[in-house]
């Protein structure tokens, strides 16, 4: 593997993380505890509470498929839709006067608005960058584990690739 292929992939991780961290947060905040930061002119909490209740197993499934390198470039840009809604909700709260964000991470931390709208730029671009530089194809599905090994006599193998063993199929 080239290092110009090595930087997406390791995007691809740094994103996985992210959204298996902050899905599993929230989800660990539990729903009762997890109260909507949007005031009610902004949507109606009916709304607001299906976003709020959908966003964090959302974020695990894009975790594990990121992680599991299962359709990357097809998931981290239907992931881009959901930090282009965490940028607007954060937009927002700044216009409020909000000073924490305690739903960021659930269990794992709070944030201010600022702090998540830098990372969710610094997201934005790694989500760029797996979408335009990843090495796999953009809707291929199988994952890294599967990915066929050659050994050095030759013979192919399951498992995760070791460095220069990498076979194009």
């Amino acid at each position: 593997m080239r290092f110009r292929d090595l930087l997406p992939v390791l995007a691809t991780i740094a994103l996985g993380m992210f959204f298996l961290v902050a899905g599993a947060g929230k989800l660990l905040m539990g729903y009762d505890n997890f109260s909507p930061m949007m005031p009610q002119d902004f949507m109606p909490e009916n709304v607001a509470s299906f976003i709020f209740f959908i966003v964090p197993f959302t974020e695990v499934i894009i975790g594990l498929f990121l992680l599991a390198s299962i359709a990357v470039r097809f998931i981290a840009m239907a992931s881009s839709f959901l930090v282009a809604g965490f940028i607007v909700s954060n937009l927002y709260l700044i216009s409020l006067g909000i000073e924490e964000c305690d739903t960021c991470f659930g269990v794992f931390g709070s944030l201010s608005p600022y702090s998540a709208l830098l990372l969710d730029g610094i997201i934005a671009v790694l989500i760029i960058a797996v979408v335009l530089f990843h090495p796999s194809n953009f809707l291929e599905i199988k994952p890294w584990f599967l990915t066929p090994v050659h050994k050095p006599d030759g013979v192919p193998s399951l498992g995760a690739p070791r460095a220069g063993e990498i076979c194009k199929s």
